[in-house]
């Protein structure tokens, strides 16, 4: 009784507003009903109560709630679609039925919220747990969807306990929280017609020994959650993924790692896609923004970070002639004559996995576009040049070298270099051997050492350059260490030689001009170091609206911004600051620069001629600790 009159006050409402309706056609209801909380937002409908069962037309908007009686868990929503199949109205009931009213002749009908048994085709269960967990139950309806409850699974057989119905299951879905047993070898293998599998992060493996050959011939599969997989009782992995050329999306945990040969399928290069895994990073599925970009191989061989990794797409969008870098090893390359008059883009972040051997020889043009160089590090014993670049120029080919819109981050051991002969180390470059170098828009991040019995320079950005007739440009480039603060040291084991460190640049030699640029990392050396230069040489050269930030210790000559100067004199420093915060300690101390305070730093009336509407700015958060009422710098275009 209770439920015709219900039916009858949901007819006579909906009655009521049809009056006001106009233009409508004959349709049939098409409706179907829906349990997924998210699946009404899918397909935009407005959903009122998100515990309500509903059903849906095939509409693309909504319009209003036209009535809504909590209590009783019914409503009426006007679906406003004009087109041929006219305006649905959707009654919805949380306790048993969703009714389905068109509204050009107010037919009802009535649809059944839960699946038809009779849509079951096969059921079965899992062994109990010795002593535990009931088995978890299975249904597969005739759509292909495999529903499995909460509750114990073991799985050891040679083939997929569905191995009968491989044909017909599209989808699987696990309802509730899964205890698994020592093995779930094979149990999803050969279900070639699966796309998608929901549920899987509900699973508590940390006593799965055996997961050979679980996913293996699943070649339709195109996402698995692995987020809270414990692997760390797995002694075999053979052949886990054996296959699944389509999966293109992998969440990993912390307590994820591969075992053995788990024969992820290597990614084929397309146009559409690199050939490379992907974390996602910062970014999201479809534009991922991490720093690990592997092959299958190196993902499994690699103890992966907790994130999402993806199939990396191509980014094409360079200019004409421009080389796209996507790997370690395409990097690698990039040196030697034929480099001269070439322009090299990176299409990603980079992460280092091996120590790193210096690029030589490079004459021409490397844009980051943004993106970074990860994990930089080389062995125990180095050669002369050290850093991303060894060598820059070539004395026989002098040429215009370019490093722009590029971001290196040292390994947290730091970027330590040892040589029995002399030294050059730098963050992006060791030596700048001719010709001119343009560093723009660049940073690098971390801890610099460099040891030898011999002569050692060594900077944030460039180690030295080589000889008179050099020029160096540093433009909207900053140099930071690992946290707060970090370190660039210079260090030689004999005392008759002499080192040079520099937040920015070891060593001029030839001549260099500075702007907007700065340094924020403690720099010590046993001869001359500087907060920005430990040494310039010519008089044509210049620092313009920079500062530098860290702590400065030399056993000759220091200085918050230059350690040592010759020519190059207080006239060539301009708008550019040491902090009275700084520690400058040597026999000699070089006062080049004006002094400001962090306050004074904090406050652009203090910075005649800096440009705060394009090329500098504050952070958001100018009061956790003194660095942050520093100015940073607004960089990584070029993409």
């Amino acid at each position: 009784m209770k439920k015709m009159l219900r039916l009858f006050l949901a007819f006579t409402l909906v009655a009521s507003y049809l009056i006001t309706l106009i233009g409508l056609v004959n349709a049939e209801p098409r409706a179907i009903p829906i349990t997924d909380e998210n699946a009404l937002e899918r397909i935009g409908l407005f959903r009122e109560q998100p515990n309500a069962l509903a059903a849906y037309a095939e509409v693309e908007t909504t319009d209003i709630i036209i009535g809504w009686d909590p209590d009783d868990g019914w409503g009426t929503i006007d679906v406003d679609d004009p087109g041929d199949d006219g305006d649905i109205i959707v009654i919805e009931d949380d306790e048993e039925d969703s009714i389905v009213i068109e509204e050009d002749d107010s037919d009802i009908s009535v649809i059944d919220d839960s699946p038809s048994p009779d849509s079951v085709i096969a059921d079965g269960q899992f062994s109990n747990q010795v002593d535990g967990l009931a088995g978890a139950e299975w249904r597969l309806h005739e759509h292909g969807l495999l529903e499995v409850d909460s509750g114990f699974i073991y799985w050891i057989d040679s083939y997929s306990p569905w191995h009968d119905y491989r044909h017909q299951i599209n989808e699987i879905i696990f309802t509730g929280s899964l205890t698994a047993g020592t093995s779930l070898r094979g149990l999803f293998m050969n279900l070639e017609n699966v796309s998608s599998i929901s549920g899987l992060e509900h699973f508590n493996t940390s006593s799965v020994i055996y997961m050979d050959s679980m996913f293996s011939g699943a070649i339709n599969l195109l996402e698995l959650d692995l987020r809270n997989w414990d692997t760390s009782s797995v002694e075999n992995m053979e052949n886990m993924f054996f296959s699944t050329s389509s999966l293109r999306t992998l969440i990993l945990g912390e307590n994820f790692v591969f075992v053995g040969n788990s024969n992820l399928p290597e990614i084929l290069q397309t146009d559409e896609f690199s050939g490379y895994w992907q974390n996602v990073g910062l970014g999201r599925t479809d534009q991922p923004l991490g720093e690990h970009v592997l092959t299958s191989t190196q993902l499994m061989n690699h103890v992966p970070i907790s994130d999402t990794y993806v199939w990396q797409g191509r980014d094409e969008e360079v200019e004409e002639g421009v080389i796209l870098i996507r790997t370690a090893e395409e990097l690698a390359a990039i040196g030697g004559p034929e480099s001269a008059g070439q322009t090299f883009a990176l299409a990603n972040n980079i992460y280092l996995t091996e120590p790193w051997v210096p690029i030589d020889g490079f004459l021409g043009t490397l844009n980051g576009r943004g993106y970074a160089i990860n994990n930089l590090f080389v062995s125990a014993e180095s050669n002369m040049y050290v850093g991303l670049f060894g060598v820059l120029g070539d004395p026989e080919n002098p040429s215009r070298i370019v490093i722009e819109n590029l971001r290196v981050n040292i390994a947290p051991q730091g970027l330590n270099a040892f040589s029995t002969s002399a030294l050059n180390v730098g963050g992006i470059a060791g030596w700048l051997s001719s010709g001119t170098l343009e560093i723009i828009n660049s940073s690098v991040h971390g801890n610099i050492t460099g040891t030898s019995d011999a002569n050692v320079y060594i900077g944030g950005l460039l180690g030295a350059d080589g000889a008179a007739g050099t020029h160096t440009t540093i433009f909207r480039s900053y140099v930071t260490g690992s946290y707060e603060t970090g370190n660039i040291t210079s260090f030689t084991i004999a005392n008759e030689y002499l080192d040079m460190a520099g937040g920015l640049v070891g060593a001029i030699f030839g001549s260099v001009n500075i702007s907007d640029s700065f340094a924020q990392s403690d720099i010590s050396s046993i001869s001359y170091a500087g907060g920005l230069v430990g040494l310039i040489l010519d008089a044509n050269s210049s620092i313009v609206n920079s500062y530098a930030a860290g702590n400065v210790t030399a056993g000759r000559q220091a200085g918050g911004l230059v350690g040592q100067a010759n020519t190059f004199g207080e006239a060539d420093i301009i708008n550019s600051y040491r902090l009275t915060t700084q520690n400058v300690i040597a026999p000699n101390i070089n006062i080049h620069g004006e002094e400001r305070t962090v306050e004074q730093m904090g406050n652009p009336a203090y910075l005649p001629g800096w440009d705060f509407e394009n090329i500098w700015r504050y952070p958001d958060d100018r009061n956790r600790f003194f660095r942050l009422l520093l100015p940073l710098l607004r960089l990584w275009g070029g993409r």
